[in-house]
């Protein structure tokens, strides 16, 4: 079995990484998400797509499809 690395601690390398230039404020819950799918790189899937603009992760709205 392939062994991950150790992941870097989530909530401070998220709200480092996801800070936008134009200072949008998220949620911690939505940074640990965005965070957790952009390391293992996965797909947000989910309802409320305007939470994930701009965090460098795919979001699928799966009410929209």
């Amino acid at each position: 079995m392939r062994q991950r690395p150790d992941p870097p601690d989530l909530p401070a390398w998220a709200s480092r990484s996801f800070r936008q230039k134009n200072r949008i404020v998220r949620t911690q819950a939505d940074m640990l998400i965005a965070a957790t799918a952009q390391i293992h790189a996965l797909t947000g899937v989910t309802r409320n797509v305007r939470d994930f603009d701009g965090c460098g992760i795919g979001v699928l709205n799966h009410f929209a499809l």
